[in-house]
């Protein structure tokens, strides 16, 4: 059962980090990115390499660019995130 205390001894977070590949990383991050309210996901582009998550793109404010880093920062496997977006001056 993996509510029970045995289970989740065995099933540490490093665990995960460590069998956690970089597509499904990937794949976690633009689902999230996508769900976020805040975003417009069209126009970020997600690299992952050994966990850590690159956001390359542009968005409208740096509320969205704080929000997209925050969207992603703690999902599982990440290790860290690289926040390469830009705001493009009108």
């Amino acid at each position: 059962d993996p509510r029970s205390e045995s289970f989740n001894e065995g099933h540490s977070q490093e665990h995960f980090k460590d069998t956690v590949t970089d597509e499904f990383i990937a794949q976690h991050t633009r689902i999230a990115l996508s769900l976020s309210p805040e975003l417009t996901t069209q126009f970020i582009e997600v690299k992952v390499i050994q966990g850590c998550v690159y956001l390359d793109g542009f968005v409208q404010s740096r509320k969205q660019k704080k929000a997209a880093e925050n969207c992603v920062e703690n999902l599982c496997g990440v290790i860290d995130v690289f926040n390469r977006l830009y705001i493009p001056h009108h």
